[in-house]
């Protein structure tokens, strides 16, 4: 077998140099079919184990968030670096495109390849199944201010303040990590704004949320609290959960 077939394979599915021959053994030299086995075959080893492992990411740019979840088998994929170079490589172009939902975002192109191809071939190299499962965009007015907190890549929390400043937003987002809202329906949505100005502010806990915010002239738009693995059930059913998505609350 012809050794630059071999070395292009790799380059295109990151496979082993035996896996590459057998795959273009098997095809006949066809470089294409012999991609898509190896691709199919990543598939079979890999559906049925669950995911529910992996990282959260957030990255703002202007008056734009995204937050988006990458999910892998064990807990040892957060320390592979062909792993947090996949999340950190498609921040970018996933702000810049108009991707809305996660099967939005799986198809946005890099390189001329989609990010659902380049999580297959990242898949070759880590050996566990990997699924960029959700994927949210947030959007404020240019009068509106940011802020968010991430801890370790598990828990993100995101708050849209109307007035205010960029640390008592954070603040803010911090406490949300903390907290451990249950969000069903908007109604769960209005009484977790509701519980959250009620709580000691995190900063000094002899205040409430309620007066820091009216200390500061501010209100909370919106606020957004994201966990990792949300959504799945026992390990084994996946469903996109709702996240926190506040409705608006003016302190008086």
């Amino acid at each position: 077998m012809d050794p630059k077939m071999i070395k292009e394979l790799r380059s295109r599915t990151q496979a082993g140099m035996l896996a590459c021959k057998k795959a273009l053994e098997a095809t006949q030299g066809d470089l294409d079919q012999a991609e898509r086995l190896i691709m199919s075959e990543t598939k079979k080893k890999t559906s049925a184990r669950v995911a529910s492992k992996g990282q959260i990411h957030i990255a703002i740019k202007d008056d734009q968030a995204i937050i988006y979840e990458i999910n892998g088998e064990t807990d040892f994929i957060v320390r592979h670096r062909a792993f947090c170079e996949l999340v950190d490589r498609i921040a970018e172009p996933l702000m810049k495109s108009d991707a809305e939902t996660a099967l939005d975002a799986n198809n946005v192109s890099i390189d001329s390849e989609t990010i659902r191809d380049l999580v297959a071939r990242t898949e070759n190299i880590v050996d566990e199944q990997l699924e960029l499962r959700r994927f949210y965009r947030i959007v404020k007015r240019s009068d509106e201010i940011f802020g968010f907190y991430n801890h370790n890549g598990k828990t993100i929390g995101l708050v849209v303040l109307t007035a205010g400043s960029d640390g008592l937003a954070r603040d803010l987002a911090m406490q949300i990590v903390s907290q451990g809202f249950e969000i069903v329906d908007r109604q769960d949505m209005h009484n977790a704004l509701v519980k959250l100005l009620e709580l000691p502010f995190i900063k000094d806990p002899s205040k409430k949320v309620e007066a820091i915010l009216k200390a500061h002239g501010a209100v909370i738009d919106r606020f957004y609290r994201f966990e990792l693995g949300q959504g799945i059930e026992d390990k084994l059913m996946c469903r996109l959960d709702l996240p926190c998505d506040a409705s608006t609350i003016k302190v008086p």
